[in-house]
């Protein structure tokens, strides 16, 4: 662009997320951390952007700004502009209230500073103020530069610890990774029976923040709207029958639209099922806990392996939100894997005796 004859561009590196959310949804959704998962590798990172941003070629499409407290960081971003040329490009920023005694220093020392504050109506007063607590409960946890800013002195104990993390993260600027944490990728996942004697761990719902996921199910379910109604028999002792009728099955964000046909079972099909489910309590009486087990896993496993379909059923079948569908198919992934391992756990059975009910019609 720049090369054409436009305008370059402004880009703000600047530290901080908020953690205590990011963590609170990953656990939920069995994601990885999308932030580092260390503040010495946030540091490290911070650095190395800084670095790019520096380079002449770059900062001459992108003016740079520079937004920390860390006196550290500002001393390290100044000399590498002067050494980089750069000056002109490179501009530091902090938020204004945080440390003001601070933000006049570096304003002389660098000759210009931009001070940057949340601006609202009155009525969304409170929103700012939520703003500058979560800033300022980052900006105090025991790791920061501002939670010994204000009593350190060079020399001291504090001093040497925020001296040691700065070397620590300059040390990591070319080891650290970079890059999305979180790369699930539903189009490649090929799901096999967790081992009975791993521990338990929640199926991961998928992460709609990737442009690929959404591709998955979004194909997937066109790919159903598209097709033919399919016909659904009825399945009794592993043979499939038409059935005494056909019904009709409505999508319901598509009135007037045939999802599919489905076949009903009359008394001969009632009565033939419940002769099937009869003749094989005795098979299953003598089992055992083991080939339970491990027939529950394989539910687990086949329902994952088919995600994308079932939630195109879901969503045709129900109206069910594709996000919704996801989350359910995830909590009956993780009921089959738990109570397959419950099984097996030591003293699952001590003292108790098990005695069927017989066939039970739901």
């Amino acid at each position: 662009r720049v090369d054409a004859g436009g305008a370059s561009i402004k880009i703000r590196i600047v530290k901080g997320a908020n953690l205590a959310m990011e963590k609170v949804d990953a656990e939920t959704h069995d994601w990885p951390l999308a932030p580092y998962g260390s503040k010495v590798e946030v540091d490290a990172n911070f650095k190395r952007m800084l670095h790019e941003g520096c380079r002449k070629e770059v900062a001459r499409a992108v003016r740079l700004g520079v937004a920390s407290h860390n006196l550290f960081d500002i001393a390290y971003g100044l000399l590498l502009r002067a050494r980089e040329g750069v000056e002109d490009r490179v501009e530091f920023e902090m938020l204004e209230g945080m440390a003001n005694h601070q933000a006049r220093t570096v304003r002389d020392a660098a000759q210009g500073l931009l001070l940057y504050a949340p601006v609202v109506k009155r009525e969304d007063f409170h929103s700012a103020i939520a703003y500058l607590v979560r800033r300022l409960d980052e900006n105090t946890s025991p790791e920061n530069f501002l939670h010994d800013l204000f009593g350190m002195k060079p020399g001291d104990a504090a001093w040497d610890r925020q001296k040691a993390r700065f070397l620590n993260a300059c040390a990591m600027i070319g080891t650290t990774t970079y890059g999305p944490q979180r790369v699930q990728d539903r189009t490649t996942e090929d799901r096999a029976p967790h081992p009975l004697d791993s521990p338990f761990h929640n199926e991961a719902d998928t992460d709609w923040s990737l442009p690929h996921n959404v591709r998955w199910v979004r194909e997937r379910v066109e790919a159903m709207r598209k097709a033919e109604p399919p016909f659904v028999p009825l399945q009794i002792g592993g043979k499939t029958t038409p059935g005494s009728a056909t019904a009709e099955g409505a999508d319901p964000s598509r009135p007037g639209n045939v999802a599919y046909r489905h076949a009903l079972g009359g008394p001969e099909d009632i009565e033939r099922a419940l002769k099937v489910a009869v003749s094989a309590r005795e098979s299953w009486k003598h089992l055992g806990w083991q080939a339970r087990a491990e027939i529950i896993a394989r539910v687990a496993a086949v329902i994952a392996s088919r995600r994308g379909e079932a939630i195109a059923t879901m969503v045709l079948d129900a109206g069910k939100a594709v996000m919704e569908a996801d989350a359910e198919l995830s909590e009956a992934i993780d009921f089959a894997d738990y109570y397959a391992r419950s099984f097996s756990r030591e003293g699952a059975f001590d003292g108790l005796a098990c005695e069927p009910l017989g066939t039970v019609l739901v």
